[in-house]
């Protein structure tokens, strides 16, 4: 069990940058997307950085859940 829980904490943690990668560089681009184009509102840009933030806290309380077990006989 303690190899799974060290494997899902890598996981957890690679998805988590990436996820914050991803809403980052959409952030930036809208950001200065926006200063070249007055149509992109400043609505969009909070959307965004909300749904980060909720998506962060989420991330955070994800957990290990255990759904099967394989046992292989020989």
């Amino acid at each position: 069990k303690e190899l799974c829980v060290a494997r899902a904490k890598q996981y957890k943690d690679k998805f988590r940058d990436d996820m914050v990668k991803a809403m980052d560089a959409e952030i930036e681009r809208l950001e200065s997307l926006r200063k070249v184009n007055p149509t992109v509102s400043e609505t969009e840009i909070l959307v965004l950085k909300f749904n980060k933030n909720n998506l962060l806290k989420a991330m955070e309380k994800a957990e290990l859940s255990l759904d099967s077990l394989r046992i292989i006989i020989n």
